[in-house]
């Protein structure tokens, strides 16, 4: 006998009964000794008819049976029979029926913890030879997982998702590799702490930059099977990027960082950071030859330390100590070079207990032009006159002509390259001309006018 008919894939189960020995022959070759074969992963190449030979005492007996195999896989329904196995505290195979094909299958799964998911995770895998099961990774210890599965054919159409099928992970680490980040908590204006996933690591290191700046800070962290870092020294009311890598040792290494973290730090109240590094650091009321540098008043100190250099790579400060009481904000620099750029820092200093923040980040800034006019010839212009200077994009040159004729305007680099020319007549009396410098990088340019037999120069600062 036999369990005829069967499936493709499942077993045919051969039977037979009343003899001392056994000798069965088959459809693809098929030979046996055994009383009940069983002939496992069945195809088509095995459907016919089976024969058994059975001997005892000397006599001889035969029986046949035809076993039918049918090709029982449904294309495009719905997958049923859902299973999880091979779990683990970050993986798990998610299994359905094998007799449903399709040309891909689409698997959804989700922490089941939340009454509305904070998201949901896609993956698939294709068909049309028989696929019923799919790994996934990166899942979180001892979390519950659901899922549901839905068959893609390849005339457009697809099934409805299965019934759900839910699982928990193992409570144990994740293996040393790429951190799975969680977000962010305990967010202060100065500080925050970054969460991954619990991993089996010797170390991680934390980077996190300012958005806007483009300025990094690494934090390492030491010891084993750790899902947090802090971050400190952050800039209250800024923007945020971290992300974290593992520090595996051998063979695995250095990991790759993971996904990118993005956080606001919240603003700071005034006086609420006492002997912090100054932020916000900033240039105001420059003037050819002075400048007052200005700074956040969350900060508060006994006294600050401003250093102050040229922007010329050379760094060669010069530092200049004020009182920080009653609650100051800013500080002036004198004494400057006109048409220069300028670097600045300001430090911190408290008395009790003893301690000095680190220099803040850079405030850059360039002093005005003094009208400085370089005269050839008689004295056919007089009283020339660029404002504004300092200027971001557009300014007006004035000037007083003795005698009305064309002119020629060249607007050159610090080095006299000419970058632009035009031409134009000036009357008897006050001109003024427009001077779009909206184009321009920032740095500082020479301003020429020629006007009969004189020609006439001064500056102007881009910013």
């Amino acid at each position: 006998g036999s369990n005829s008919p069967v499936c493709e894939g499942a077993s045919i189960n051969l039977t037979s009964s009343g003899g001392g020995t056994y000798s069965w022959t088959g459809p693809n070759g098929f030979t046996s000794s055994a009383q009940n074969p069983v002939i496992s992963g069945a195809t088509s190449a095995e459907a016919g008819l089976y024969e058994v030979t059975v001997t005892v005492n000397g006599c001889t007996d035969m029986a046949s049976v035809n076993v039918v195999v049918n090709n029982c896989q449904v294309p495009c329904v719905t997958p049923t029979s859902l299973s999880t196995t091979n779990i683990t505290g970050s993986e798990a195979r998610l299994n359905w029926n094998s007799n449903v094909t399709g040309d891909a299958f689409l698997i959804k799964y989700w922490e089941t913890a939340a009454a509305i998911p904070a998201a949901y995770y896609y993956t698939s895998v294709s068909g049309p030879n028989p696929v019923n099961f799919v790994d996934i990774a990166n899942l979180i210890p001892a979390t519950n997982y659901s899922w549901i599965v839905k068959t893609v054919c390849n005339t457009g159409n697809y099934s409805p998702y299965s019934a759900v099928e839910t699982f928990t992970t193992l409570n144990q680490p994740q293996a040393c590799g790429r951190p799975l980040e969680q977000g962010i908590s305990n967010l202060t204006a100065t500080s925050a702490q970054l969460n991954w996933i619990p991993m089996n690591a010797n170390a991680f290191q934390i980077k996190v930059t300012e958005t806007t700046s483009g300025l990094s800070k690494w934090f390492g962290i030491s010891g084993a099977n750790l899902s947090y870092g802090a971050m400190t020294g952050l800039t209250p009311g800024t923007d945020y990027q971290a992300m974290v890598l593992a520090h595996c040792g051998a063979p695995t290494g250095t990991s790759r960082y993971s996904s990118l973290v993005n956080f606001t730090t919240p603003a700071a109240a005034p006086g609420s950071l006492p002997c912090s590094t100054p932020y916000d650091v900033r240039a105001i009321n420059i003037t050819p030859t002075s400048a007052t540098i200005e700074w956040n008043a969350a900060t508060t100190a006994d006294q600050f330390r401003i250093r102050y250099a040229v922007d010329n790579g050379l760094f060669n400060w010069t530092f200049k100590t004020f009182s920080g009481t009653p609650s100051v904000t800013m500080a002036n620099l004198t004494g400057l070079t006109d048409a220069t750029n300028y670097i600045a820092q300001v430090q911190s200093i408290c008395a009790s207990p003893a301690s000095k923040s680190v220099f803040s980040a850079y405030a850059t800034f360039t002093t005005g032009a003094t009208p400085r006019l370089i005269t050839e010839g008689l004295s056919s212009v007089k009283n020339i006159l660029v404002y504004p200077n300092p200027t971001d994009a557009y300014a007006t040159m004035q000037f007083n002509a003795e005698i009305s004729g064309a002119y020629l305007l060249q607007i050159s680099d610090i080095v006299g390259r000419v970058i632009t020319e035009n031409t134009g007549n000036a009357s008897e009396g006050m001109n003024m001309l427009n001077l779009d410098l909206s184009m321009y990088n920032k740095g500082i340019y020479l301003v020429t006018l020629k006007l009969a037999d004189q020609t006439v120069t001064t500056k102007v600062v881009v910013q």
